[in-house]
């Protein structure tokens, strides 16, 4: 997985193919650790086409201001580096799936 900041978000953002997943969250923050630990699984696994990413927004303000990060966590898809969908709070293991596999199924459609 990842670590990005505010500068480097973007560009990691720009060179995606693939559906992109970001994390945002706080370092310190139980749930965005319990988040990152089933993030860690997935992106293990590999079990779609999909990057993974984790961005802490207390540490990259122009981050958490860009993309309206309110709630954390918060888990972004991109695809094409514009979000496509938006997870607020902790998410069980099976939403983070359903939500990568449908829009990696998405990408595939469109290419």
């Amino acid at each position: 997985m990842q670590h990005l900041n505010d500068d480097t978000l973007q560009p990691f953002l720009d060179a995606a193919s693939a559906v992109t997943i970001v994390l945002f969250g706080a370092t310190k923050g139980g749930l965005t650790m319990a988040q990152a630990e089933e993030f860690a699984l997935l992106w293990a696994e590999g079990m779609f086409d999909a990057r993974f990413a984790y961005i802490d927004v207390l540490m990259n303000d122009e981050a958490r201001t860009a993309h309206a990060i309110r709630v954390l966590p918060t888990i972004l898809v991109f695809r094409a580096g514009l979000v496509v969908s938006r997870l607020e709070g902790f998410q069980p293991r099976h939403r983070i799936e359903a939500v990568a596999a449908r829009r990696s199924a998405d990408a595939d459609l469109a290419a």
